[in-house]
């Protein structure tokens, strides 16, 4: 028999994994008590309505092995407490994801199909599943976004024809692959429109070159080029939260969202999705929460808007770093804490109705203690989608 592509690169993977536990063997003691303990936390953290686990699970006993009884798992050698598969399908379980997993340290498999688990994937799951090759949480009532770190689990085989429509179905907003083409899909808006002023406008069934900066509030580098350079969509009376989508606008220098009616926390990678902003205006909104370290990185920064919201918390000092910022407001939100120690710019006005601030060109700062530490903040991005599927989004 001849193994090729990806099964012989998840065999290899497998080989290679468990010689070099047999090398590690001085550390056996701890990667056994290790993977104990992993079940253990399992057990203690989820609902199990039809007892499954309670009656399989006992771990009273403590000889060599005896976890490779229980139900649902299969160990690396039948007399060694040392976990290879953990298949868990169709329990009725309830509850999040297994957080102690990350103690079973040579699982190579995990299937939690057809339960009820609920809650977000864990966004460093790279880091508790570093060797798996097959993941199966489908059917049950996860929630959020798919971790970004996924691509670091890299023994799962890369995708390839076996990936078809099927794999995607029923997620309306998908395109691209084998689904229909991006550029020719017709999102639903992320933001809800009562005045059509978008509605009216933003036409995306013409496909011509430049077709986009005749769109109402957009301005593109070239008019007869789909690349943008600013979005205005300030007093349009618009709804929702902050647009994902926009960091497709991947040359976007300019967005005013001003006036309008959106509401939810501002993105704490809004760094990322705003690469070469220049101005940024989000006041006269309801937006909540902190505002984003992350701006910090913004480093074109000229003018930032974020007055008349419902932030709260500090102005992170950092912002400070903004050397070429000329105008600053956050003022009507509900905000506290020393305010930025910008050079030349930050008046009373900019900071104004806001109890909790003070420093600056505010009251002093009586009986706090002022960190002047200013923490050093790395981003990176990754583009190459296009900048109709950024209003489109």
């Amino acid at each position: 028999m001849v193994l090729k592509g990806k099964y012989f690169a998840v065999l290899a993977h497998t080989l290679i994994l468990y010689v070099g536990l047999v090398f590690l063997g001085g550390s056996s003691s701890f990667a056994n008590e290790s993977d104990i303990y992993c079940l253990r936390t399992i057990k203690d953290s989820l609902e199990y309505p039809y007892n499954h686990l309670s009656s399989s699970w006992n771990f009273e006993n403590n000889t060599e092995g005896f976890i490779c009884k229980f139900n649902g798992v299969e160990c690396w050698h039948p007399d060694e407490n040392r976990v290879l598969n953990i298949s868990l399908s169709d329990m009725g379980l309830k509850g999040e994801f297994l957080h102690g997993i990350g103690n079973c340290t040579s699982l190579a498999s995990l299937d939690l199909s057809s339960n009820k688990l609920s809650g977000s994937i864990p966004s460093d799951i790279s880091d508790k599943l570093p060797f798996v090759t097959s993941l199966n949480l489908s059917s049950n009532s996860f929630s959020g976004e798919i971790p970004l770190s996924l691509a670091n689990c890299t023994p799962v085989p890369s995708f390839d024809s076996t990936v078809t429509a099927k794999s995607y179905a029923n997620n309306i907003r998908l395109c691209g692959g084998p689904l229909k083409s991006c550029q020719s899909t017709t999102n639903e808006n992320s933001l809800e429109d009562p005045y059509n002023y978008l509605s009216s406008s933003w036409n995306f069934e013409n496909n011509t070159e430049g077709f986009i900066c005749k769109f109402k509030g957009v301005d593109c580098w070239q008019p007869d080029e789909n690349r943008v350079i600013n979005i205005r969509l300030s007093d349009m009376g618009l709804k929702g939260e902050f647009p994902r989508g926009i960091e497709n606008c991947t040359s976007l220098t300019g967005l005013d969202l001003s006036r309008n009616k959106l509401s939810g926390s501002i993105p704490s990678d809004i760094s990322d999705k705003l690469l070469f902003v220049t101005s940024l205006d989000l006041s006269s909104n309801n937006f909540s929460g902190e505002i984003p370290l992350s701006l910090a990185n913004c480093t074109y920064l000229n003018v930032l808007k974020l007055d008349h919201n419902q932030l709260t918390g500090m102005i992170p000092p950092e912002l400070a770093m903004l050397a070429r910022i000329k105008e600053f407001s956050v003022s009507n939100n509900l905000l506290s804490g020393p305010v930025p120690s910008f050079d030349s710019i930050g008046t009373a006005e900019g900071y104004a109705n806001n109890l909790g601030l003070c420093g600056g060109p505010l009251k002093s700062c009586q009986g706090t203690t002022k960190n002047s530490h200013i923490g050093i903040i790395a981003t990176s991005k990754v583009g190459g989608v296009t900048f109709i599927f950024c209003l489109q989004a």
